[in-house]
Parts: structure tokens; sequence; C-alpha cells
């Protein structure tokens, strides 16, 4: 509640005189005085001493109340201390003058005099006109519901005491209203009472020209609302205690002003000037609509809510309020905005280079894209939630942040964008977004950031996709729950020191965007690259890969403790990636580039094609001194179409130190690529092409084909997988290294090597017992060679699993061939222990046209402990 300060009458009207210089020229030389009875009509000329009062009458009107009703009349001066009651007619008046009261109901008071009212006063209607003034000391009643009630003309009206406007129940233009226009002022220095409630009322007029001075205090108690289409200048306190007042010709504040709460004060056309305005204890609303310009200069609070739905509100250096409430409009300036308490923001532009600062709870509501900042900083401190709804096509509820705009949320910021798309920043650019608190996504629809996003708090994103489409850097922790994405879609991402949390979703790169990781990063969930380049630097570590497009590149280590996938793109730079987990090559694109990466596969690779055009090849084009190490198990199904690994640009590396297993019908082509086996290649079908001139160290083995020009066996040639053929087609040479590892078990199941080329033998011919039985006189074909194109002979055989003297080992030059001979019959379980034929048992026998070496099996074996296995 507002009240008056207490100031006497007579320094009141004091005040009210020497602000409306009421003083206006001499009275006339004549005098006329009322005669008649009181409550007489001052049209009688039987009223008066010398008949009807004439321009340059000073009329004296005594104790007498008077009524004036008709007729157009002009005096010099007016006094009296009776009631005038003013019902029609035109009285003017040139100097000054004083009554007792005024009752005035119709007709005109017009002139250029002053007019002191004393007394207690009734105004219902009539035109007060003229550039004279009028001046109430005394209390005034506004009442009734006409809107005939009129000040024009320039004329000055002072309330210097209680003055209370009403009006009741009516029809249309129940208004009560005062009509104030053409340079009126109405300068209120005491308790002005605004009891209108029944219907909407007005001071001033849609003609403008009005002023209305407030000195003292002003109380709007009634329910409707008030509308001052006069300029509003409050120099004392304003109380809107219920209801709406509105101004809508501009003004200024450099007092208290009060709004209770469920009132409102209503700026909604003109300018106005807020300048170090004090605050009141009411938490109603402040609200600016409409074309409406509101300045606020110094320091100013309000203890209600903020209200913007059209308009602009300007602030040069603070505004303080506890609540905020924003669908339109404009909120700009270079000054500070501080909102304490709670808030809600559906649209509007906020603008300048000031800052707004949210401390409590605020709500992003609804579903237009009209939410705008433009260069100015925004600072969310509390708890802040987005939220959109179903709707059309631009149904989504944007922040559209540029030029220059900061968005800081040091709270927490709560995503729940689920029904439709959405944006932070736009396509303009040049906004930034500083997450320092938390920002948890929890919508399932997509949040795309079209501003730069530092992430220096927490990043959550816990449902649906978080797309960053403008760039930034992050150093604190991000958490990707399940089925969840964060996608940097385009501009240029920098991760340092990444925290990981629990979440097992996805860090996807896409577009054109680009995720540069520095220092030690960590990511729980999988790393996806659709687009882009990923480029680390330090390390990272994630718990899989999703590749289809873009670039996995840098002079980092880049690894994966679980799964992955890749369908297609590049991994480049000096870097490792390491998968320690299955990974699954993918698709018939031969998109798949290794470029100067070194890229270890340490868990199970399987490598798939499928039907489909010439280029479904499903290749793993590596170049550029790319190193693939594969220390795992690496499956190769390629079935459909032949494949590659390695390219004709060469320059790449394939350690196979794990297990290669070719289990695809079709051709793959190891010979693009230096291919080091120094693990075990297991060609169960298809084709392996070897590089030409191939020197394997490791264990061939399998019953498909190796293809190359020339292989050197050094380590171990182990055909079949229990029994079987395994083809060389090419030459053969096997250096004193090198080992021949066959298998027996009958007649029909023993390992044969086939070399379409010549064989050049030397080094080891293993026998392994496989559960044997053997029968003498069967001849076992372990090497099918071609004609003449055998050479040498195995420098010592070991046996692993057979008995004394069962066997011959014979060389059928002509037919290419290595045969085994059984000399004894025998059935064996295997096992045993392995036994060398030293080298000088070995004898050349000179041929006849052709020369065969029989080797006789005269090695004593021990008992048969265990079974055969091969060797690597």
């Amino acid at each position: 509640m507002i009240r008056t300060l207490a100031c006497p009458r007579k320094r009141r009207h004091q005040v009210a005189v020497a602000v409306t210089m009421c003083l206006a020229g001499p009275a006339g030389a004549g005098t006329d005085t009322w005669v008649g009875a009181s409550g007489g009509f001052w049209d009688i000329a039987v009223n008066w001493s010398n008949g009807l009062p004439g321009p340059d009458s000073d009329v004296e009107l005594g104790p007498f109340d008077t009524i004036f009703r008709t007729g157009v009349v002009n005096i010099d001066s007016l006094t009296g201390d009776g009631d005038l009651g003013i019902e029609g007619g035109s009285l003017s008046v040139a100097a000054a003058s004083s009554i007792g009261s005024l009752s005035f109901s119709g007709g005109t008071l017009a002139g250029s005099g002053s007019l002191s009212v004393a007394g207690p006063s009734t105004w219902t209607g009539g035109t007060m006109s003229g550039p004279g003034i009028t001046t109430f000391n005394g209390p005034v009643t506004l009442s009734g519901n006409s809107d005939s009630r009129v000040i024009n003309g320039g004329r000055i009206v002072n309330f210097l005491d209680a003055t209370t406007w009403t009006n009741s129940p009516g029809g249309d233009n129940a208004f009560g209203a005062i009509n104030a226009s053409g340079g009126a002022v109405l300068n209120n220095f005491g308790l002005w009472t605004d009891l209108i409630s029944s219907n909407p009322s007005t001071i001033g007029a849609n003609g403008g020209g009005a002023t209305f001075n407030n000195f003292a205090a002003y109380i709007k108690t009634g329910t409707s609302t008030t509308t001052v289409a006069a300029v509003f200048n409050n120099i004392g306190a304003l109380g809107v205690e219920v209801g709406t007042f509105t101004l809508i010709d501009g003004g200024t504040s450099t007092g208290l002003i009060d709004v209770g709460i469920g009132a409102t004060l209503n700026f909604a056309a003109g300018t106005y000037t807020l300048s170090n305005m004090i605050a009141g204890l009411g938490t109603g609303t402040l609200q600016v609509s409409g074309s409406a310009a509101v300045n606020s200069q110094g320091a100013n609070a309000f203890a209600g809510q903020l209200s913007l739905v059209g308009g602009t509100f300007n602030v040069d250096t603070s505004f303080d309020a506890p609540g905020f409430n924003m669908s339109g409009g404009t909120l700009s300036g270079n000054g500070k905005v501080t909102i304490a308490g709670g808030g809600t923001w559906a649209g509007g532009t906020m603008s300048g280079t000031g800052t707004t600062t949210f401390s409590g709870p605020l709500a992003l509501v609804g579903n237009t894209d009209g939410r705008v900042i433009t260069g100015r900083t925004v600072n969310f401190a509390g708890t802040t939630t987005w939220t959109n709804s179903p709707g059309g096509v631009n149904a989504f509820g944007a922040v559209n942040a540029s030029g220059g705009a900061v968005l800081n949320n040091t709270g927490t910021w709560l995503d729940q964008i689920a029904s439709n798309p959405s944006t932070i920043g736009s396509n303009a650019g040049g906004a930034v977004f500083n997450n320092i608190g938390s920002y948890v996504k929890s919508g399932a629809s997509t949040t795309t950031f079209a501003a730069t996003f530092n992430n220096k708090g927490t990043l959550d994103v816990d449902a649906g996709t978080l797309s960053l489409n403008a760039g930034g850097a992050s150093t604190g922790s991000i958490d990707v729950a399940a089925g969840a994405t964060l996608n940097v879609g385009a501009g240029t991402y920098a991760l340092s020191g990444m925290k990981a949390g629990t979440g097992t979703g996805t860090l996807q790169v896409s577009g054109s965007g680009v995720l540069n990781t520095q220092g030690a990063n960590s990511f729980a969930g999988q790393l996806s690259t659709v687009g882009g380049s990923f480029n680390a630097t330090g390390t990272f570590a994630a718990s899989g890969l999703n590749m289809s497009a873009g670039t996995l590149t840098g002079t980092g280590k880049v690894s994966f403790a679980g799964g992955g996938t890749w369908a297609g793109g590049t991994m480049s730079g000096t870097g490792t990636t390491t998968f320690s987990g299955p990974l699954a090559l993918v698709g018939n694109t031969d998109g798949r580039i290794i470029t100067g990466r070194t890229v270890n596969f340490a868990g199970t690779t399987t490598w798939t094609n499928s039907p489909g055009g010439v280029n479904a090849f499903g290749a793993v084009n590596a170049s550029g001194g790319a190193v693939l190490n594969n220390t795992g198990t690496w499956l190769d199904q390629i079935a459909s179409n032949p494949s590659t690994i390695g390219s004709n640009a060469g320059g790449a590396v394939f350690n196979n130190i794990g297990s290669y297993v070719k289990s695809g019908a079709s051709t793959t082509n190891l010979a693009s690529i230096d291919f080091v086996n120094a693990g075990l290649t297991d060609v169960q079908a298809g084709i392996i092409d070897l590089p030409s001139n191939f020197a394997n160290p490791g264990v061939l083995q399998g019953t498909g084909t190796f293809a190359t020009n020339a292989l050197t066996n050094s380590g171990h040639v182990a055909p079949g997988e229990s029994t079987g053929t395994l083809t060389i087609a090419g030459n053969f040479t096997q250096t004193s290294k090198g080992s021949l590892d066959v298998q027996l078990t009958d007649a029909t199941h023993f390992d044969t090597l086939n070399v379409t080329g010549t064989a050049s033998l030397a080094g080891t011919l293993k026998l392994s017992c496989l559960n044997c039985t053997l029968v003498k006189g069967q001849t076992y074909t372990v090497l099918n060679g071609a004609s003449n194109q055998l050479q040498g002979t195995f420098a010592r055989v070991v046996l692993d699993g057979f008995a004394p003297n069962e066997f011959q080992v014979s060389y059928d030059v002509a037919d290419g061939d290595v045969d085994l001979t059984v000399l004894r019959s025998t059935r064996s379980g295997g096992g045993g222990t392995e036994s060398t034929l030293p080298a000088q048992a070995i004898a050349a026998v000179p041929e006849l046209g052709s020369w065969q070496l029989m080797l006789l099996g005269l090695i004593g074996m021990a008992a048969i402990r265990r079974a055969p296995t091969r060797r690597r």
C-alpha cells in the first residue's frame, strides 16, 4: 500500500500555483454581486446586483451556491465561498478566481484565468478548456459513466487533495473517461484513487497532446483497465494494486512504482523512461506491449514480474526483477538485466551489447522460432527447461542466436525437445553457447547447435540426437546414453581431456564436421563416422567404432575396446588405430581406405561382401605407408566378388601375427600389399593372391589356393585343416628352416601339397599320424608337383606318432611328386615321441633315365603318448 506524504493544503496550493503559473492578469473594473437565493440560476438577471455579468465583470458570489446552466458568458474574475454548479453553457474566466466548491456536470469552463476551488468538488461531465488553470484544493470525486468529461485547449488542472475516480456498470460507452487533449495538463499533488472497475476507462484521448504529472500518489484499486492516453510522468508514487494500468503516450518515472500481485502496469505505446526507479513490495507485472518503447536509465528495480509481449524494453545501466515473462517484443540496450526468480520465454528478441541473467528457473516454451538473441549475452544460472510440442512445419521452439550473441549456462539446462527438431543458433552464425554447468538432453528429437558450443561442465545426452554444427571445444565430461547420439555435423570441434561418463551411446562425426581430440580423451560409448573428419593428436579410447564414411586421422592413438563396424571411410595420418574387440568389415564399397596409418586388429575381424555390381568388392585400400597388424583372428569371408587388401599405389604393409582365416569362396588379393605372415594364414576356400616372390616365415595352411609367382617357405606349410589338399599356384621353394607338415589318417584322408610350378625342396618334412590306419603297399602323394619340376630333397624328416619301419619317402622327378609308401600295415591312435631322421640317413639313389630317392623309416619310435598337432 502506498501512502501520500502529509502536506498542508495551503502549502499544496502554493506549490500548484508555482508550478502552473496561475496569475493571468488584472481583473475588470466592474463588480457584479450575487443577490439571489442560494441555489439560484446564473442566467436570471435579478439574481445580480448589476444585471447579468459581462466581459469586464468581477463576479462576487459570496457564500451562496450558484448554478450555471446556459449561455456563453465571459467574465474577468470570480470569487465566492459557496458551490458553483456548472450544468451547461460556457463560462469563461479571464483572471485569477476562487470558489468554495465546484459541481461540474456539463457545459464548459474556459478562459485564461486561474480558478482555485477550496472545498470538495464533483465532476461528472463537462469541458475545461482554454489556457487557464483549475486548481482543486479539496477532495474531488470523478464519477459517472459518461465520456464527456473533457480537458482541452491547453488547460491545466491541479488536483491537490484526494481525487476519487469511479464508474459503474452500464452500456458500451459507460467508461467514465477523462478526455484530455490539445495541450491539457493534469497535475496530481494529492492522493488519486482510481476505482475504475466496471468498464475500462481512459485519461487522455486518441488525439493525444495531454500530460498527466503525478507528483504525489496515484493508486489504482479498481479491477478494470485504466488507459492513460496522455504523457504520464511519475515523480511521486504509482501504485497499481489491482486491474491493469496502461500507458500509451509515453512519459517518465523517477519515483516509486508498486504493482500488486495479479495487477499489471502495461506500457502499450509511446516512449517511456524509467530513471532510478524505486521498487515497491508488490509482485505484480510490469508489461511492455504493442509499439511501446520503455527506456530504463540508471539503476532500476522492480519487485514483480517483467513481461514483454511486444514493443521494446531498453536498459542502459541495470534493471532487476524477480520474474520474467516474454512472448514478443525486444529486450535491448547495453545494461544489465537480472531476473532473480522464475520466468518464461516463449518468443521475442534480446539484443544489444548488454547482459540478461536468469538466476532462477526459466521455461523456454512454445513452438515458435521467434525466440531471438542478437549480439546480447544471456546468462542462465538457474534451471532452464526447454520444450516444444506437436505442431506444424515451423513448430521448432528454436533459440535463434546470432550476431555475437553469447549464451552462458552456469546452472542446469534441461533440453526436453521431443516433438520436432529444434535449434540453438542460426544459419547466420556468430553465436556462442558456453556450458559451464550441466546440459541434459532428455527429449527424443534432434537438437542442433548452430552456435559454437563450448563445454566446460557436464554434457549428458540421455535421448535423441544433439548435433553440434558450428564448432567449439570441450574440456568437461560427456555422457551419451544407450540409443542417444552426440553428433558433430559441421564446423571444427575440439575435445581436450574429455572425461567419459557411463553411457554407451554414440559420438558421431558427419557432414563437414571436424572433431579434434587433444590430450587424453575417453568415451564410454561408440565412435561413429559417417562423414567429416575425426582427428586425434593425443589419445582417444572408446568402446567401439562404426565407420561408413569420413576420415579418422591424426598423430595420436585411437583404441576401441569393444566391437565395431567398418563399412567405408578413410583412416590416415601417422597415428595408430587399435581394435581390441570384434570388428566387422562389411559392405561392397571400395572406399574403405588406410593411408599412412597403423591399424592394429587385436580381436576377431570379420571381412565380408555381398552380391552386387562391378565395384562390389568390399576392398581395404591400403597405401602410402599404411601398416596393418593382425594380432587377433582375421576371418576373410569374401565370397561374392573378388576383393583386395592394399592398392595399386603400393607402399602398405600387412603384418599377420595372429591368424588369417579365409573361408570365402572368392579370391582375395594380398598381392597389392607387403604381406608378412609371421602367424597363421589359413586358406580354407577360394584363392589368396600373395605378393610376387612371397617369403613365408609363419604358417600357411588350408584346402584352398595360395597364388604367387614364387613362394619361399622358411616357416611351415601345412595342407588341409585336419587332412586335405593345399595348392600353391606358382613356384615353391622351401629353405633349410622351412617345414612341410603332413598329416596322415588312411588312404583317402591325408594331406597333399599341390604345386603348379617348380618345387625346390630343403628343410624338414614333418609326418604326423592322425589316428592312422596304414595298409602295406599303399602310396600317399604328399607333394604333387609339375612334371620334371621337382628339385632337391628334404634335409630331414620329423616323425610324429609312427612306429619304426612303417614307410619310405620317394621323390619322383618325372611326375614331380613326393610319395610315401607303406612298408608295414599298422593301426595307431597317433601320438608318441617325435623323432627326427638324421641328414646322413637320407641317401640319393641315381636314376636310370630318372632318379628316385628312397628313404626308409628306420627310427624306433617310443610308445605313443599324444595326438599330433600343427606346428607353428
